[in-house]
């Protein structure tokens, strides 16, 4: 089963049981970038962390890349 949710032009795929989670950018309805993120024992948000990137078409993206902020909420000032 392939649920998929809908954001600001983010395509988020997560394949049941949370064994990968694509994390797709479109363009005129084509995929241009793609992470997919092991997601086996997370939950609806501690899948996306670097350590569970399994593939990226993006060649800096990667789990030993290293990074000042990487979350949904992304940078949140105080």
């Amino acid at each position: 089963m392939i649920l998929h949710f809908k954001e600001k032009k983010l395509l988020f795929g997560i394949i049941s049981p949370w064994f990968k989670v694509q994390v797709r950018l479109y363009k005129n309805g084509v995929t241009v970038s793609e992470v997919v993120f092991n997601g086996t024992d997370s939950n609806m948000s501690s899948w996306f962390s670097p350590s569970r990137i399994m593939t990226s078409t993006w060649s800096d993206v990667t789990p030993s890349q290293t990074y000042n902020f990487f979350n949904m909420e992304g940078h949140i000032q105080t």
